[in-house]
């Protein structure tokens, strides 16, 4: 099981060995920005959701693919995109496995009417 002294007392929302995703807990009521720290063992399978997303990497050197583009986050970088796209993460190639995981914060507006 993957488990990580920074994610306790956080909600985990999902887990496999690609990756660690929790929530950050600091949601208004009835808000719709989302945030989670997400630490990345093995590239992730890829996903789309209604919103924005905004991610920066706190660690390491991560692979952000998003319609079919990859493009590489060193420790500092961000970028948005608009998550109805497909995306995936993943760590840089040449990234030794004592050096994971790479963590990013994720932000994420999320545009569905009902929460």
């Amino acid at each position: 099981a993957i488990h990580s002294r920074m994610n306790e007392g956080r909600s985990q929302l999902a887990a496999d060995e690609t990756a660690l995703l929790t929530s950050l807990e600091c949601r208004l009521p009835d808000g719709k920005i989302n945030s989670a720290l997400l630490e990345l063992y093995d590239r992730t399978e890829p996903v789309n959701h209604p919103g924005e997303e905004f991610i920066f990497c706190l660690r390491g050197t991560a692979l952000l693919t998003v319609g079919g583009q990859t493009y590489t986050l060193g420790e500092g970088d961000a970028a948005t995109f608009w998550s109805t796209e497909i995306h995936r993460y993943a760590p840089a190639e040449e990234t030794p496995e004592e050096s994971l995981p790479v963590l990013l914060l994720t932000v994420w507006l999320d545009t569905r009417d009902e929460r």
